[in-house]
């Protein structure tokens, strides 16, 4: 907290004394040039503490301890994959049904992801009515063309 409270106090004096310099400073064409090395001089003054304490020795990030549990993002972002990936297979089935005119009741998309690297299997469930049931080879091949998957249809 003493670095920090040493840089602020630091620029706050670099700022004021950049100031003074520009009140001072006679009018004419040095003024911009003035500026511009006064406004260079503060950006070096905020700067320099930052890239010293990234050399310096006390910056030691050996020492932090990473707890793998509490660190859920990878999980977190294949959850988040699949989902996706589901609802996109889903609009996908869909929407293909609908431009068929096929009624159904039900759309299940199951992933497996096992390996943690790719989505091994896509397999999918098309729940329809009784009355639909003559349309069942119709379904199964429109959504395995679109798609390339060869859905389960249950009737129910």
């Amino acid at each position: 907290m003493d670095g920090l409270t040493s840089w602020a106090g630091a620029v706050c004096t670099v700022a004021v004394v950049c100031a003074l310099f520009e009140m001072l400073a006679p009018q004419g064409s040095v003024v911009k040039m003035l500026n511009f090395v006064l406004g260079l001089f503060l950006v070096v003054a905020i700067i320099v503490p930052f890239a010293n304490m990234l050399n310096s020795d006390n910056l030691n990030f050996k020492d932090v301890e990473f707890n793998q549990e509490n660190f859920q993002l990878p999980q977190y972002s294949d959850d988040l994959t699949i989902a996706i990936g589901k609802d996109t297979v889903k609009n996908i089935i869909a929407k293909t049904l609908d431009e068929k005119a096929i009624p159904y009741k039900k759309i299940e998309i199951n992933m497996d992801s096992s390996n943690g690297t790719s989505i091994d299997m896509i397999m999918a469930d098309i729940y329809i009515s009784g009355k639909e049931r003559d349309k069942l080879p119709e379904i199964q091949k429109t959504v395995k063309e679109k798609t390339g998957i060869t859905p389960n249809v249950f009737v129910g």
